[in-house]
């Protein structure tokens, strides 16, 4: 086999590579409760893609792959500005389609949003997993 028709030189062609970004701090006003829209809490997401980027195996170029760090960004930057999300159903979605526009090769987005505060006292977290594909 040659490098053009492998994924990463010995293996096998690659269809779709997953990448993750783990336990992204998002500061956002999230709740339903008035004590809860009254300052921004931190919740985490975890966000993982299916992209077409298998080129990146062979090149190790990052034009050939989503640039992680620019993705984080433009989460963080369409979560913010004051935005209140009454759900975190609704910001894991938000998550979902900012990643599925974010770049044309990503053809799935699976995100968990975990609120911390959500069961004080009752349990660590409340989590949400949403997933959005490219069509």
């Amino acid at each position: 086999m040659t490098a053009a028709t492998t994924c990463a030189r010995d293996f096998a062609p690659c269809a779709m590579m997953r990448i993750s970004i783990n336990r992204l701090g998002i500061r956002a006003l999230v709740g339903v409760y008035e004590a809860e829209l009254s300052s921004p809490q931190t919740v985490f997401a975890d966000i993982s893609l299916e992209a077409d980027t298998d080129e990146s195996a062979r090149s190790d170029d990052l034009g050939d792959t989503i640039d992680y760090a620019a993705l984080a960004d433009s989460i963080l930057l369409a979560t913010g500005n004051g935005r209140v999300f009454h759900l975190i159903e609704f910001l894991a979605g938000e998550i979902a389609r900012a990643c599925i526009g974010f770049d044309r090769r990503i053809a799935k987005a699976a995100v968990t949003v975990e609120k911390p505060s959500a069961l004080a006292g009752r349990a660590d977290s409340a989590s949400v997993t949403v997933s959005a594909t490219r069509g």
